[in-house]
């Protein structure tokens, strides 16, 4: 899945960045060295600068982090041993390349699996992508209106998570995402950081669910958002209107929480 993927891709280019700048320091000249530091073109930098933030982070991640990753294996016992290891048991999420200690202790990520949806709805929805986000998505996501560090504190109890997204045959969508945390106060941390995330993005507010069941709801113009917290899970999901949310939301409910 594309947490998985994003965790190798950052194995593979936080090596080779740390390879490079190992060659730079012990073979290169400082003159040497500038020129391969030199920047990109202005233009680049403006593209790059004009892209979403999410995109920015995305793009940084392998580089970023990544190295950081592969120099703390390195620094274990200063020589390539742990790195090359790594290459062939690699990491599973980038919970493990954010902290290389979950890496180490081999702290997997829990399968978390979204019940059928479909075939609760009316005819005309079809699945169109089922996958899992992450910590670091999480977390650059939450960071779009939050600060770092609240948003590094809202998604670092990740322990792991699974969505769909669904169309219709009127182009309109939902996405139903669910996670499981390493404590229920990391999985109430999410949801206080996620509802405050929303209410700076829409200006809208939060109310409880008016059907009996606990949660709590946010309407939108062209959209209803609701979230649950059961114990350590939680839920979150996006409908275009409210009976369709309910239907959902009742499908998701006869099979919670769906953790394997």
């Amino acid at each position: 899945h594309a947490d998985a993927a994003l965790a190798f891709h950052a194995l593979v280019e936080g090596d080779a960045t740390a390879s490079e700048l190992f060659y730079m320091f012990q073979h290169m000249s400082e003159e040497e060295h500038a020129e391969a530091q030199a920047a990109s073109s202005d233009a680049d930098a403006g593209a790059f600068e004009a892209a979403p933030h999410l995109i920015r982070r995305t793009f940084l991640f392998p580089y970023v982090e990544g190295f950081q990753f592969v120099a703390a294996l390195f620094l274990q016992d200063n020589t390539w041993s742990a790195v090359n290891k790594a290459m062939a048991d690699v990491p599973r999420s980038t919970e493990q390349i954010l902290h290389p200690g979950k890496y180490v202790f081999a702290e997997e990520p829990i399968a978390v699996v979204v019940p059928d949806l479909v075939n609760a709805l009316e005819e005309g929805w079809t699945l169109l992508r089922r996958d899992t986000l992450g910590e670091f998505l999480l977390m650059a996501y939450l960071e779009t209106d939050l600060p770092q560090e609240r948003a590094a504190a809202a998604a670092g109890g990740w322990g792991g998570d699974s969505y769909v997204l669904l169309k219709n045959s009127d182009d309109e969508s939902l996405l139903a995402s669910l996670a499981t945390w390493d404590s229920e106060a990391d999985a109430q941390e999410f949801l206080d950081a996620f509802e405050e995330f929303m209410r700076l993005r829409t200006g809208a507010g939060w109310e409880d669910a008016e059907d009996g069941q606990p949660g709590r709801i946010m309407s939108l113009p062209e959209q209803i958002v609701r979230v649950y917290r059961k114990e350590a899970d939680t839920a979150v999901m996006f409908a275009p209107d409210i009976d369709t949310l309910q239907m959902a939301w009742t499908a998701l409910q006869e099979q919670w929480p769906g953790v394997q």
